[in-house]
């Protein structure tokens, strides 16, 4: 992951991703840095409970941005994949892509 061509704050915010540390609103409520009256659901789609597989990965807002990055690497986007299997394969896509710098 971090000889990968991005910038340091791309692969810090992956890192914390894996680790499952993103500030998160389940994880915010989690730590009590939110109260838990607070309604867990996503800011975006207010339909799912907004954990880091949902934000990134499943919620509306999130497939259409996966949509666009993979429009823009002109490539097939990624489907039904865990987060794991989704960064890895991102991963393995940009790294075996070094013309694709657009």
């Amino acid at each position: 992951m971090w000889e990968v061509k991005a910038p340091s704050k791309v692969k810090i915010f992956t890192w914390r991703l894996l680790l499952d540390r993103l500030p998160i609103r389940v994880q915010l409520i989690k730590k009590s840095i939110i109260p838990s009256s607070e309604a867990n659901l996503c800011i975006f789609c207010a339909i799912n409970d907004e954990d880091t597989f949902h934000f990134l990965f499943q919620c509306t807002f999130s497939v259409f941005v996966w949509q666009q990055v993979y429009t823009w690497l002109d490539r097939a986007p990624l489907v039904g994949l865990d987060q794991a299997d989704h960064l890895l394969k991102t991963y393995n896509l940009l790294k075996g892509s070094p013309g694709n710098n657009k």
